[in-house]
């Protein structure tokens, strides 16, 4: 895991996952209740149908769930930042 930014004082941290191992960490690491931002796609209804956009969002953890077999891990929670041009609510997972 490269770690790309990290300020100890407000505990923030940008990291860039390169292995299974990486993600193991993240699962360890990672709470409920810890905020979480990702690059990630989402659809979106609109007057000419649903379509898939990519975007940052940011989601509230509610829980996490590590898979090895598939080398994924799913960070799953409330939505609470997205992009200004599009309306966002609910849950996600990341």
């Amino acid at each position: 895991m490269k770690v790309l930014y990290w300020d100890e004082q407000s505990g923030r941290m940008k990291v860039k996952v390169e292995s299974q191992d990486d993600l193991w960490a993240l699962y360890n690491v990672v709470e409920k209740g810890d905020v979480v931002f990702a690059r990630t796609s989402r659809e979106l209804k609109g007057s000419s149908g649903t379509r898939r956009r990519a975007m940052t969002l940011g989601i509230r953890v509610e829980w996490t769930e590590f898979q090895p077999f598939t080398t994924r891990l799913a960070i799953h929670g409330i939505v609470i930042a997205h992009p200004v041009e599009y309306e966002v609510h609910g849950h996600h997972t990341i």
